[in-house]
């Protein structure tokens, strides 16, 4: 029969209590299993950054208003909105003229309406899937983005 006291401690981050025989951290430091496997202190962590369907480069910023349900944010947002002085408004998307989702440079980017921007690319115009006309496509699952 195991005879060693429990003791009780309270995650830093969420505030649940959790009970064992002995803690390896300090008061001050403990935390609960899923809240020291989060950002930084995770091994997979990646410096807040990430891609999406394999094009798209997110950042993590979670005080942003169009931050996703993880806190991550498109990168060409960011870099447009901090080049023009606000935010990027409900129903206006962000186009990269090179048709280059990882070319986030400030002279790429435009801002227009959805529906503009869907008459853009339905067209055929202005459309790295699009040659003479006709779709060509590219697989996602070939391309592989370069992170800048």
């Amino acid at each position: 029969m195991n005879t060693k006291k429990r003791h009780h401690r309270i995650c830093v981050d969420c505030g649940i209590q959790m009970e064992a025989t002995e803690f390896r951290k300090s008061i001050e430091e403990t935390r609960c299993r899923s809240c020291s496997l989060k950002g930084k202190r995770n091994g997979r962590w990646n410096g807040g950054q990430t891609i999406k369907h394999s094009i798209y480069v997110l950042l993590q910023r979670p005080e942003h208003p169009r931050a996703d349900k993880d806190g991550y944010v498109n990168r060409a947002w960011l870099v447009w909105e901090q080049a023009h002085g606000r935010y990027i408004q409900p129903g206006e998307i962000v186009h990269h003229i090179d048709g280059d989702k990882t070319n986030d440079a400030i002279d790429n980017l435009q801002v227009m309406a959805l529906g503009e921007h869907s008459r853009l690319h339905n067209s055929g115009k202005n459309n790295a899937n699009y040659k003479h006309g006709k779709y060509v496509g590219r697989s996602a699952k070939y391309y592989k983005p370069k992170i800048k």
